[in-house]
């Protein structure tokens, strides 16, 4: 039935793409669809920045968990190797390699909603009682807005005016010529960055969890690319190979908040925005629990009934008339200080997280052989960029 199901398909691609010569060629060469697509692509001309488009069945099949086994030799070839072998010719020409196993990043969103245990052992037992996930600082500058450039060649550029040409009142016959003027422009450029993880499993944990090891595996790797990124959207340095986040970009706008939260501090960030003509879509704040906290119970102005600076529930709540929302990502300790939690607003969707499009992950089966131990180590190139880094404001010296 699988066979019969991958030459249909087969036969429906080369029919669609104008090629049906190639149909009996893929059906005798047991070409697998992924690999048949990219070929098709490449041949083409298309942008393969699709890079290898799987259909739902596929992607819900694919299972990380079998492509560790499949690169340590443990499992034959499946699915997970047709998808890196396709990855690989598309991509031959644009990513450094290093032998490991490919995989799409657009692949791993389902990761980004889960949890990992503490360690794995404790997934294989003789009696089952349940899973009880860890407790995970939440990921939540994609949820307010930011925009993803995805599949991306080489290091896009957008051209970005930052002037206008003068004008000038003038009399009817002036007597000499108004000063020219030209409009000034830059250039905003993404640049991929290399983000690593690294994580062991045991082959027993692989083979004969009760729990199905697939979530997990991707939750305990994947994960942790997500995290990162997230964070570096907030609070990256700009230092060595580190995006800049929106603290340590130039032109982001730092407002001083006095102290503890105050409805006068969280409108000061709203105007810093607005006064740089930045306020250009939807914006919402982004702060630590514990500023939330203190916001539930500080009036919006003495004698206002007690109505606090936030309203609504904990995952719905509102600011100043704005969405507003919390994680543990934002820092505790800005400006190195113990005690100065971070608050954020702005225009989320003018943040832009890049992405080369894949995930390179290397299988070391050798080097803890004697522990029975697969080491793998993950790969990933990604950069945060501003279209307009006036479209946030950031506070200093809040306290809580």
């Amino acid at each position: 039935m699988i066979e019969r199901k991958r030459c249909a398909a087969l036969v429906e691609l080369a029919q669609s793409a104008g090629l049906p010569e190639m149909a009996q060629r893929w059906v005798e060469q047991g070409t697998s669809l992924p690999a048949a697509r990219s070929w098709v692509q490449a041949r083409l001309g298309a942008p393969v920045r699709d890079l290898v488009p799987l259909t739902a069945k596929e992607k819900d099949a694919y299972s990380l968990e079998r492509a560790i086994l499949q690169l340590a030799g443990e499992e034959p070839p499946g699915l997970e190797t047709d998808v890196s072998d396709a990855l690989r010719g598309v991509l031959k020409d644009e990513v450094r390699l290093r032998g490991g196993l490919l995989l799409p990043s657009k692949l791993l969103a389902r990761a980004l909603s889960t949890n990992t245990p503490t360690a794995g052992a404790e997934t294989v037992f003789p009696e089952y009682a349940g899973f009880l996930d860890m407790l995970r600082t939440r990921a939540l500058v994609l949820s307010l807005g930011a925009q993803t450039r995805e599949d991306l060649v080489g290091n896009p550029t957008f051209v970005k005016q930052t002037g206008d040409p003068t004008a000038t009142w003038v009399a009817e016959n002036p007597g000499s010529d108004v000063v020219s003027s030209q409009p000034s422009f830059t250039v905003v450029q993404l640049t991929p960055k290399t983000l690593m993880a690294n994580v062991q499993y045991t082959r027993q944990e692989l083979r004969q969890a009760v729990e199905e090891m697939q979530p997990l595996v991707e939750r305990s790797l994947i994960a942790r690319h997500a995290r990162a990124i997230d964070l570096a959207a907030l609070h990256g340095t700009g230092a060595g190979n580190e995006p800049a986040g929106i603290t340590a970009t130039t032109g982001v706008n730092a407002v001083p908040m006095g102290g503890a939260i105050s409805f006068p501090g969280v409108v000061a960030l709203e105007t810093a925005v607005a006064s740089d003509d930045a306020d250009l879509g939807e914006m919402a704040y982004l702060m630590t629990p514990e500023v939330r906290g203190r916001a539930k119970t500080t009036e919006v102005f003495s004698g206002s009934n007690g109505r606090p600076i936030w309203t609504g529930s904990g995952e719905l709540g509102e600011v100043n008339g704005y969405r507003a929302a919390v994680s543990n990502q934002v820092a505790k300790n800005l400006g190195g200080g113990s005690n100065e939690h971070g608050i954020i607003f702005g225009v989320w969707s003018k943040l832009v997280i890049g992405d080369w499009g894949v995930i390179e992950l290397i299988v070391d089966e050798l080097t803890l052989k004697k522990r029975g131990i697969i080491e793998v180590t993950s790969f990933q190139m990604a950069d945060i960029q501003f279209e307009y880094p006036e479209a946030f404001a950031f506070g200093t010296g809040l306290t809580v």
